[in-house]
């Protein structure tokens, strides 16, 4: 009969090894940190552009990957 184990851990003392985290631009603000949405002017005067921050990287221009 086969019994099943848990995956054994690593003892108290061992080092576990870095993560490598890579920087790399946001997809969707494309490393400008900012999103320019057409809004109409509040005076009737047209469109103009209204920029908030970007909800892919929170405005930081870039994402872990």
């Amino acid at each position: 009969m086969s019994q099943d184990r848990a995956p054994a851990l690593p003892a108290a003392g061992a080092a576990l090894q870095p993560l490598e985290l890579l920087w790399a631009q946001c997809p969707t603000c494309w490393g400008q940190r900012k999103i320019w949405e057409p809004q109409e002017a509040a005076n009737g005067e047209g469109v103009i552009l209204v920029a908030h921050a970007c909800d892919g990287c929170l405005g930081i221009g870039e994402v872990i990957r």
